[in-house]
C-alpha cells in the first residue's frame, strides 16, 4: 500500500508542476488592461507590452485581433458601428514611412492632404486621407521602437479621432 501512495503522490506532484509551468511560462496573460475613468467619460486602454495608452469614449467596445508574427489590430466601435476606429501595428525596420509601405497598406495608393503632426513624446506622424471602395478615411501613421502604427477612422470622424489621438501616451 505504501508504494501505491508514493506513486500517486509522485504523479500528483509532477502533474501540478507541469500545469504550473504551463500557466506561468507558456500561457501569456493579456498584455493590456482597460480602466474606466468616470470623471472624463472615457476608458483608458493601457498596453504594457507595447508601451502605450490612450483614452476612448465609454460607449465603445474593444476587440483585439492577433494577426500573427507580432502584428495586431485593435478595433474600438460603438454598438451601431457608426463611430469606430482601429489601430494596426506591425514590426517595421525602417526609420521613415515609405511610399512602398503606403502602397502596400493603401492598395489604390490614393492619399490626399498629407500633413506631418506630432503626437506624444515628440513622435512625428503622417496624417492623411485615403479612399477605397468602402469609404473615405483619416489615417495617422507613425513609427515607434521598431513598430509601424496605423490609426484609421472614417473621414467624417476626423475631429473625434484627433481628440482621441491627443490622449495617446507612450508608457
Amino acid at each position: 500500500m505504501g508504494k501505491f501512495i508514493k506513486i500517486i503522490t509522485t504523479v500528483l506532484v509532477v502533474t501540478s508542476v507541469g500545469f504550473s509551468l504551463y500557466y506561468f511560462y507558456f500561457k501569456s496573460p493579456p498584455s493590456y488592461e482597460v480602466i474606466n475613468n468616470i470623471a472624463t467619460g472615457t476608458k483608458e486602454y493601457r498596453n504594457t507590452e507595447r508601451g502605450f495608452s490612450l483614452h476612448y469614449p465609454v460607449g465603445l467596445t474593444l476587440k483585439e485581433y492577433d494577426e500573427g508574427e507580432t502584428t495586431f489590430t485593435l478595433v474600438f466601435s460603438d454598438e451601431t458601428g457608426d463611430k469606430s476606429f482601429q489601430i494596426f501595428w506591425t514590426p517595421y525596420f525602417g526609420e521613415q514611412i515609405t511610399d512602398t509601405r503606403i502602397k502596400k497598406d493603401v492598395p489604390n495608393g490614393k492619399i490626399t492632404e498629407p500633413i506631418e503632426i506630432v503626437i506624444s513624446g515628440g513622435i512625428h506622424a503622417l496624417a492623411f486621407f485615403s479612399s477605397s471602395s468602402v469609404g473615405e478615411f483619416r489615417e495617422v501613421w507613425f513609427i515607434h521602437k521598431g513598430y509601424l502604427y496605423e490609426v484609421t477612422a472614417y473621414k467624417d470622424l476626423d475631429e473625434w479621432l484627433a481628440k482621441i489621438m491627443q490622449t495617446w501616451r507612450f508608457i
